[in-house]
């Protein structure tokens, strides 16, 4: 019904689809090496592919309710840079700062 996915909405792998399908390395190839933002974010602007939000950010409504509004998604580009307060991070005309406790938690792509 659901189509298979190999990922939850979070871009996170479904835990036991290796048992499942040998298919899922092949499923989940092209993610490239992704770090988490705090980490990629410098202090000139560059645009980022968010491929994950891990579970401990997840449980956090506030925080993914702001996310979601700035398009901070998995699959989504966004533009982000380093400030004195943390990171900011969107798209399409909403930005928000977000600090690193937050921004750890979310895995993302480089462009080049």
């Amino acid at each position: 019904m659901l189509g298979n996915p190999s990922v939850s909405p979070f871009g996170n792998p479904i835990p036991g689809l290796d048992e499942l399908d040998p298919r899922r390395d092949q499923l989940t190839e092209g993610l490239g090496s992704m770090v988490p933002l705090s980490e990629a974010a410098r202090a000139d602007v560059i645009r980022v592919v968010v491929r994950r939000i891990s579970e401990p950010l997840q449980e956090d409504a506030e925080a993914m309710a702001r996310m979601h509004r700035i398009g901070v998604t998995p699959g989504a580009s966004v533009k982000v840079h380093r400030t004195d307060g943390g990171i900011t991070v969107g798209s399409g005309g909403e930005y928000a700062e977000l600090p690193d406790e937050v921004a750890v938690h979310i895995l993302v792509d480089t462009i080049s």
